[in-house]
């Protein structure tokens, strides 16, 4: 005969959720069940079919008289049978006189044991099978909780089954535990009426990563994105290790951003974003402007520094993954070892530096306001090259920063920052990086700087989802109408204008198009009747610069001085009003930047592939059912009589659904229900790399640390010095006002 006894164990740690659904022992659920009008005399007339029955009455019993319960003594026969158990108030006995060593480091925890009698005890009764109570104790030395508060209890406060998947479910979202346990709390009435800690659902947080990651983080990550390649067939990533074997680098790409860059990478921005992840590589973002003159996403990577080499490999596996496509435009912050990647890996390529960062640089390093707004404005201005070295030395001069290394650095890179010198040339109508900047804002809301990678990776692709969805919606929208006409003279060109263009692009379009009526023909010629030539001025501007349109009919040419056509891809007001003079229906077909067009999405948009299952089955399952019983809730909630019902209807079915679940093995494959497939979810088992890759070491952020001087980016001075001078401003009026 074997023995096993466990004493201090916890009788609502192996509790399952019966109790949670306030079922009986026979798994019905009751409403009615009152345990606090039961006297000895009738729990001594309790018989069980087994242990669990026991466990079940008597946790449900200390719930409802308020105190803990604690499995005491279990014992067995034969390594099966249960023979006896023994159940007290989690109060009874003293704590060990070990548990008060002096010696001690840490405090011992909060004493709750007093010495409590109250105890509950079953046996097995070989003659029949029962279990029969051979003891029962209802009396204790210490004051009970009441039933609106027994949850709270120790005992019984954990998370349900239903509340674990909800919760992972919401944090897999991108909604941060916090508001996923006010949501909990919302829903159940009040903060008071949930049986759990937020701590509780941190450490479970905490649990379900550790578990997702317990082959490495690193190694689940490249497993999940080996997972993403079998979903889509064009999924490309690339790494690298370090001598330890510590991942260095990652690029990744899948097939729609392939896609994506195949219609619209004439166009490409670079910038890094930081505080992504636990090891604090800098996140580069590719990404450009679709037809909608949104943004999409190319690409992406992560760098364990930022030098010339890294980025030359980044810039190397981004083209190669393009199929050797090279964009005719970039544009990036004032990165040098960026810049001098891109000179090496796309020569042919126009470098912009983002307008921005300018601006803001020139406030932060001189220090004057009134220079770092004539100096914003030089930089817009579509100037002449020999008009914008004229103007910036006018300008140094006149603010007395000639001299500055600052000033001097930035005119020798004059090349890839005034307007003058892009004149001509096609960057979708993009003037800074702020496009990305706005899309690391929507990431920062996701992404959070102690990320594991293989958190990081999900959250990543399920924010660049909701991008993709925007694309979605903003395609199906120009496919299905068009915008409303507001110009009467110029009616066939604006309709065919909507018929053409997205409904963002048809705007500015429209707005040329209104435009056009304040200008002046000056002169107008015709050779041969294929050649013309047009004069314009503008109207509100007697004394202002003409512009000359030229049409060549035979070679298909349409230029105008402003060039508009060639840097953004839209018609200009000049063209425009040569085109009315020309008595022209529609825009000719030259005119048309394809990129720009509805029709050029909606290929993209038929082919719009399936996105990858992060959740697993049951999850999404879940998810199902969740939505297709929300209605019966929001009914049945209406009247008492109604929600009775439901719930009786409602426990019937989980009752044969449990018995189901006990009784039959899950599949492994995909279920169907009805027309709905539900794909394979990603496991990392089966897509296991055949080498370990470690974790890499986290590395230090780039620029000045928190100790070193933080300086305003409006004026430049120190933020300190600023917030010391306000004080001294203000404090003879404070004195007055004390001596008053």
């Amino acid at each position: 005969m074997d023995e096993d006894k466990k004493e201090g164990q916890c009788y609502g740690n192996s509790v399952d959720d019966k109790s949670d659904r306030g079922l009986d022992a026979k798994g019905r659920v009751s409403l009615e069940s009152n345990f606090l009008q039961l006297n000895p005399e009738e729990v001594g007339e309790l018989v069980f079919h087994s242990p669990d029955e026991a466990d079940w009455f008597y946790w449900n019993y200390g719930r409802q008289n308020g105190f803990d319960v604690r499995r005491c003594h279990k014992k067995t026969v034969n390594g099966s049978l249960v023979k006896n158990v023994e159940w007290v108030c989690s109060r009874a006995g003293f704590r060990q006189p070990l548990k008060y060593e002096a010696r001690r480091k840490r405090r011992p925890r909060e004493e709750t044991r007093c010495g409590c009698e109250a105890r509950f005890r079953v046996a097995h009764d070989r003659h029949d099978g029962l279990y029969k109570v051979t003891e029962f104790v209802p009396f204790h030395n210490h004051a009970l909780e009441t039933p609106e508060t027994a949850h709270r209890l120790r005992c019984y406060r954990h998370l349900k089954p239903s509340e674990k998947n909800l919760l992972s479910g919401m944090t897999s979202a991108g909604i941060s535990p916090s508001k996923a346990i006010d949501y909990l709390q919302h829903i159940e009435g009040g903060a008071e009426k949930v049986a759990f800690r937020r701590k509780d659902v941190y450490n479970y947080l905490n649990k379900q990563r550790m578990l997702m990651t317990r082959d490495g983080d690193v190694n689940t990550a490249l497993s999940l994105l080996d997972g993403m390649k079998l979903h889509d067939k064009d999924m490309i990533f690339e790494y690298t290790v370090d001598e330890e074997h510590a991942l260095t680098r990652l690029f990744w790409t899948d097939g729609l951003s392939r896609a994506e860059f195949d219609l619209f990478g004439d166009v490409v921005v670079f910038d890094s974003t930081y505080k992504t992840n636990t090891y604090c590589f800098p996140l580069v973002i590719i990404a450009g402007v679709d037809n909608h003159y949104s943004t999409c996403v190319f690409g992406a990577a992560l760098l364990y520094n930022e030098t010339i080499e890294s980025y030359q490999w980044l810039l190397q596996k981004f083209r190669e993954a393009m199929g050797g496509k090279m964009p005719m435009s970039v544009l990036t912050d004032q990165d040098a070892a960026m810049h001098a990647a891109i000179e090496i890996e796309f020569p042919f390529a126009k470098h912009r530096i983002c307008s921005w960062h300018l601006e803001r640089n020139a406030m932060q390093n001189t220090h004057i306001p009134e220079f770092a707004r004539d100096f914003a404005q030089l930089l817009k201005k579509t100037y002449s090259i020999e008009e914008f070295e004229s103007s910036w030395l006018t300008l140094i001069e006149r603010h007395g920063v000639a001299d500055h290394p600052w000033i001097i650095d930035i005119f020798k890179k004059k090349e890839l920052c005034g307007e003058a010198y892009f004149r001509g040339h096609f960057f979708g109508m993009m003037r800074t990086t702020q496009r990305s900047e706005s899309m690391n804002y929507l990431m920062k809301q996701c992404l959070k700087q102690r990320m594991k990678l293989t958190e990081f990776l999900k959250q990543y692709h399920l924010c660049i989802q909701k991008m993709r969805a925007t694309f979605f919606w903003n395609q199906e929208d120009s496919e299905r109408s068009t915008p409303a006409l507001l110009i009467d003279a110029l009616n066939s060109l604006e309709k065919h204008a909507a018929f053409v263009y997205t409904k963002k692009v048809f705007e500015m379009v429209s707005k040329e198009i209104r435009k056009e009526q304040d200008l002046v023909v000056e002169e107008a010629s015709n050779h041969d009747g294929n050649k013309f030539t047009f004069q314009f001025s503008s109207y509100a501007k007697a004394h202002g610069k003409p512009v000359t349109v030229q049409i060549d009919w035979v070679a298909q040419k349409f230029q105008c001085d402003c060039e508009k056509l060639e840097s953004t891809g839209l018609p200009c007001r000049h063209l425009i009003s040569a085109f009315k003079l020309l008595r022209l229906q529609e825009f000719p077909q030259q005119c048309i930047k394809e990129r720009w067009t509805v029709k050029i999405g909606k290929e993209l948009r038929v082919n719009f592939p399936t996105p990858f299952p992060f959740e697993d089955e049951q999850r999404r399952r879940f998810a199902i059912l969740n939505r297709e019983c929300a209605s019966l809730c929001l009914q049945a909630s209406q009247s008492e009589q109604a929600t009775f019902k439901s719930l009786m209807r409602i426990q019937d079915l989980v009752q044969e659904v449990e018995y189901e679940n006990t009784t039959k093995s899950p599949s492994k494959d995909s279920v169907q229900l009805g027309k709905v497939k539900l794909p394979t979810a990603w496991d990392p088992k089966r897509t296991r790399l055949s080498h370990d890759v470690h974790n890499p070491k986290k590395i230090r952020s780039r620029g000045a640390p928190k100790a070193k001087q933080q300086n305003c980016r409006k004026c430049g001075r120190a933020i300190k010095q600023i917030l010391v001078d306000a004080v001294q401003e203000s404090l003879p009026v404070i004195m007055m006002v004390v001596r008053m």
